[in-house]
């Protein structure tokens, strides 16, 4: 039996005083887990914080599916006046992020919580 999206992602979340969420992702973000994250990303934006910073540095693996769903907690983020960020991207979704030109100009954006 295979394991359920929720068995291949994990996310923690800190709500920091200065209106800026920094959510951990671990785990893989790709086809099979991409409805998970969509709705738990869409959560976080969904409140309007001013930033939102995604720590990949968890991510074990990521494609085109996961990009999509960063691209879009983006767009979301921006539509409610605010922005989003990534850090901590390695490996292979940090190579997915610099060859494809939306996910260069995720890693772009400044991180508002510090490296």
């Amino acid at each position: 039996m295979d394991p359920s999206p929720l068995d291949r992602f994990a996310l923690a979340v800190e709500h920091r005083p200065d209106d800026v969420v920094v959510a951990r992702l671990s785990g893989d973000l790709d086809a099979y887990t991409a409805s998970v994250v969509t709705g738990a990303l869409a959560d976080l934006v969904a409140p309007g914080p001013a930033a939102i910073v995604l720590d990949l540095g968890e991510v074990a693996f990521m494609d085109l599916y996961g990009l999509r769903v960063l691209l879009d907690a983006r767009a979301g983020t921006r539509r409610r006046g605010g922005e989003l960020s990534l850090r901590g991207a390695t490996g292979g979704p940090l190579r997915l992020l610099r060859v494809v030109a939306e996910g260069r100009a995720l890693l772009a954006v400044a991180d508002p919580a510090g490296a």
